[in-house]
């Protein structure tokens, strides 16, 4: 019995010693024979006689083909882009930020809102679309005209009335007047050099026992690339045309028209406006030879909306749509009004037409939920209580409206600086504001959040002045073609595209809360009780409450 017990114990140490040498064996293979055994070598196959350092890599091969720093032969993760920080094994570290999961890191990333990229998209190495579109808004120059008046204020007199005060201001400054195109008590009137424009002004303002509101007239210039920069999809799809509808809210957008041939969008419903402008007994009077059956064109005076020459107003509509949150599109009807002609220009006098126009849709019952105005400038020589009067009148009787504006693009504190229209709504600049405008700046899309700030272009800002933030970038996922050759989507930048984003959250919230609230109300409770709407202190010195929206 003792002999089986020594014996038993003699082959399991046999045992023993023979799995160690074995493992020894496997630990000390050393394939490529360069002194550095298989288990620490990171370049198992390194050519005989090649010097190597300690982890069996080839000392003299310092190719670094992603140029992180970390040779080939020794980088786990050899296509990192540019720029990117990396760990001692070639690969980025943990808490790289990548916030819209396109695999180009926040602090690389040129378009930091790229959606879930659906097939046949792909970024580039800044996170752009490959083939995209880029559209930079750009600030707008405001110059103010030295000879031309805007008066309105006509319709609180009788006719006869009206007519003995314009004979009396002709006789004193000439008959060099036009009509707005859908509003005879609505003038712009051309004055002779030799006058003093404000003097004028100040004796127009004066006639009749009610007074009339009087202004200077502003240009707003063109954009510096006026060419289109849209696309046209793959499949246009034709909208539906909603006639004489009161029930279903109206979003009034004022730019520079709407691009038919651009819309790829199923489903999107147009209100049509042949009867209403009948109604409101709107006048051609530039006859283009073309007459569309949706909106008014204010920059011509016609109902030709067949061209949108920069592309601008229809971009803001498809980055409106495209922001709803799932909100089904038979639940509004888009009304375009054309402020902005074929060379991308307009005036302080196309906005008042087109905001008089709107009150008489407002009139007739029509609930315009939201008016979007992506567009602006900062004042010249703008005169607290005194200027754009005319316009302000027309904003607060559209009470029950929300006015969504941009803030701009010229990263100007617009509480010491006036930027049109969303200084309406400011008390710095009018004692009695305009309370229901949303003023929409752009933030960076990153963390922490900041408005965006760029070379030469960046977000407008003010605490007491702008409302919240949405993002300065945005892209749409679309296919087709821009001049014949082929494009895969649109990078939209600015405040301008930053406004219908802001506005696709407020309609939703809109219909949310069962369209209870309106114009100023429904700014407020968006404000208060909106999900998605956020604040960060990073904010707080250029936006009330620090608020956006990511």
């Amino acid at each position: 019995m003792r002999k089986n017990q020594v014996l038993k114990y003699l082959l399991m140490g046999l045992a023993i010693l023979s799995i160690t040498y074995a493992c020894e064996e496997i630990i000390n293979v050393d394939t490529d024979g360069d002194g550095v055994v298989d288990i620490n070598d990171e370049c198992p196959d390194t050519p005989e006689g090649t010097a190597v350092d300690e982890n069996g890599c080839d000392l003299d091969n310092t190719d670094d083909m992603d140029g992180d720093g970390i040779v080939d032969s020794a980088d786990e993760c050899p296509d990192t882009p540019s720029g990117i920080k990396v760990d001692e094994k070639g690969c980025p570290v943990e808490d790289i930020l990548d916030l819209d999961g396109d695999g180009i890191p926040n602090e690389m990333d040129n378009c930091p809102n790229t959606p879930v990229l659906e097939e046949g998209f792909t970024v580039d190495s800044n996170g752009c679309l490959k083939g995209g579109i880029d559209v930079l808004d750009e600030s707008i120059p405001i110059t103010e005209s030295t000879n031309e008046m805007v008066l309105s204020g006509f319709s609180n007199y009788s006719n006869e009335e009206a007519a003995a005060i314009k004979e009396e201001l002709i006789e004193l400054f000439g008959d060099n007047i036009q009509t707005c195109s859908c509003d005879e008590d609505i003038i712009l009137w051309t004055i002779p050099d030799s006058l003093d424009l404000n003097g004028v002004i100040a004796i127009a303002k004066s006639k009749g026992n009610q007074g009339l509101d009087g202004d200077k007239n502003y240009i707003i210039d063109s954009y510096r690339e006026i060419f289109n920069r849209g696309i046209v999809p793959d499949k246009v799809e034709a909208p539906t045309f909603i006639q004489n509808d009161t029930d279903i809210p109206v979003v009034a957008i004022l730019d520079s028209g709407l691009d038919l041939n651009q819309l790829g969008i199923a489903n999107l419903q147009l209100m049509e406006t042949t009867t209403i402008n009948n109604d409101v007994n709107c006048v051609v009077q530039t006859d283009s030879g073309q007459q569309s059956n949706f909106g008014w064109n204010f920059a011509e005076g016609n109902a030709d909306m067949s061209i949108d020459a920069t592309a601008h107003g229809t971009n803001v509509l498809k980055t409106f749509v495209d922001n709803l949150q799932g909100t089904p599109l038979d639940q509004f009807q888009v009304l375009p009004l054309k402020i902005f002609d074929n060379q991308g220009k307009s005036s302080y006098w196309n906005v008042v037409c087109a905001f008089s126009y709107l009150n008489q849709l407002a009139e007739m019952g029509y609930d315009l939920a939201l008016i979007n105005t992506s567009f602006g400038g900062q004042l010249p020589n703008f005169t607290v209580d005194e200027d754009l009067l005319a316009l302000k009148s027309y904003l607060q009787s559209l009470e029950k409206s929300l006015i969504v504006s941009s803030a701009g693009n010229d990263m100007n504190n617009i509480d010491n600086t006036p930027h049109f229209p969303a200084s309406y709504s400011s008390d710095t600049w009018f004692t009695d504001p305009s309370l229901n405008i949303m003023v929409v700046a752009g933030h960076n899309a990153d963390t922490p959040i900041q408005l965006f700030s760029g070379s030469g272009v960046g977000s407008n800002y003010g605490n007491q002045s702008v409302d919240l933030a949405g993002p300065w970038h945005l892209t749409i996922l679309e296919t087709g073609e821009m001049f014949g050759i082929p494009a895969s989507g649109l990078e939209l930048s600015g405040t301008s595209f930053s406004t219908p984003f802001v506005g696709a959250h407020l309609f939703k919230h809109y219909l949310d809360i069962n369209r209870v609230e309106q114009g100023a109300d429904l700014k407020n409770s968006f404000i208060l009780d909106y999900d998605l709407l956020h604040s960060e202190t990073t904010l707080d010195p250029d936006v009330k409450g620090g608020n956006f929206i990511r």
